[in-house]
């Protein structure tokens, strides 16, 4: 393989997440009186910050940080239990690791709830390295996750693939300087995927090691 490293995204890519996290934001949405049935997949990706914007259009900051302190409570507490590694997931990251090939995480999800899950699941392992949302960070930009996780881990991006569901993860590749893989099986829409230009386009996890071979 020419490529030496994987980063993989995480909601969408290796786990189905989505009943947890549209649970959890359909509750909170009850909670704070607004209409829960605008909660779709969507939601799924983007930094949380984003995603409460574009519920909560007509409400101020102040408003947003208290609805997503209760969406991430719902969630901390059963939302994350609803998650699922998809089938195959394991199967990957064993050939993968067998290939040689250094696998990371670059995910939107807060830090603690992906060690969380990644342990709950029995796959940190895989992992050399983790780049996650938290709180303190300046950017909470998939682009800027994940070039500062290939400086820290003094990865050359011209060898590196970025596997993901979304456009943010295609962006986020080629920002980077990275191969972008798209996951068809996530929650991005198979119309927006194909017209971002990724390198290789796989429609379940049996497909990503064959794709990233002719990278």
């Amino acid at each position: 393989m020419r490529m030496r490293s994987v980063v993989f995204d995480f909601d969408g890519t290796l786990v189905d997440s989505r009943p947890g996290i549209v649970s959890s934001l359909r509750l909170a949405s009850e909670a704070y009186g607004l209409e829960p049935g605008g909660v779709g997949d969507w939601v799924i990706g983007p930094p949380a910050e984003m995603t409460i914007h574009r519920l909560m259009p007509n409400h101020g900051e102040a408003e947003r940080r208290e609805f997503l302190a209760v969406f991430r409570k719902i969630y901390a507490r059963q939302g994350w239990t609803q998650s699922a590694l998809y089938d195959g997931i394991v199967e990957l990251l064993e050939e993968l690791r067998r290939a040689r090939l250094n696998l990371l995480l670059c995910t939107s999800k807060r830090k603690d709830l992906t060690l969380r899950l990644l342990d709950h699941f029995g796959i940190q392992s895989f992992f050399s390295a983790v780049a996650a949302d938290e709180e303190h960070l300046e950017s909470h930009d998939k682009k800027d996750l994940l070039r500062g996780l290939l400086e820290e881990q003094k990865i050359d991006p011209s060898s590196c693939a970025m596997v993901g569901d979304c456009t943010y993860d295609i962006e986020a590749a080629h920002a980077a300087g990275a191969k972008a893989v798209v996951a068809l099986y996530g929650y991005g829409s198979r119309q927006e995927l194909v017209a971002a230009g990724a390198e290789a386009l796989c429609e379940s996890p049996r497909e990503i090691t064959a794709a990233i071979d002719l990278l």
